[in-house]
């Protein structure tokens, strides 16, 4: 039964790695699509020319002039809320890799709660073994993961978000 039980922890373990590698790379991806928005959404936003110049009082006024029109920008933030749909669901799908390390600590525990009644100490070391490191394999990528995402992909959102705003204030001036 021992064996059994380690080949199991192996294939679960296995499991958990895919599935958080899996969140990873497409993370990694989504940021890199992210990145592409917010070069194009600042090519965006810096392409209003400003001038300054002297009323007829002789006092300095400024102004913004907007070279670009809406239209052109909708595209671009359709892009942007779909990859950010994808984002959220990646991001909420982290919360998983706990859970299957809770899974895999259920599923290593039950064969030892029965090793204890006939001590059977082999068994019930192989049940730990399996119950502790599917736990700690899923809390590991969890962490990392959570903080891949707070540092790469949220920064982009919100400074993309911040262009859209910018672009959006522009219009409303216009």
């Amino acid at each position: 039964m021992g064996i059994n039980l380690s080949i199991l922890e192996w294939i679960y373990n296995f499991v958990i790695v895919v599935v958080g590698a899996d969140i990873l790379i497409n993370l990694m991806m989504i940021h890199s699509k992210m990145k592409d928005i917010k070069d194009r959404s600042g090519n965006a936003y810096n392409s209003t020319s400003s001038w300054a110049r002297k009323n007829d009082k002789g006092n300095l006024e400024q102004s913004t002039t907007v070279t670009f029109e809406r239209q052109k920008h909708e595209p671009l933030r359709k892009e942007f809320n779909k990859y950010y749909i994808t984002y959220l669901k990646y991001t909420s799908l982290i919360s998983v890799l706990p859970l299957l390390g809770l899974l895999g600590t259920i599923l290593g525990l039950i064969p030892g709660l029965s090793a204890v009644k006939e001590q059977n100490f082999e068994v019930l070391y192989t049940s730990l073994s399996t119950a502790l490191t599917s736990t700690m394999i899923g809390l590991a990528f969890s962490i990392f993961l959570k903080i891949y995402a707070a540092r790469k992909p949220d920064q982009m959102v919100n400074a993309i978000e911040t262009d859209f705003d910018e672009i959006d204030r522009l219009y409303e001036m216009q």
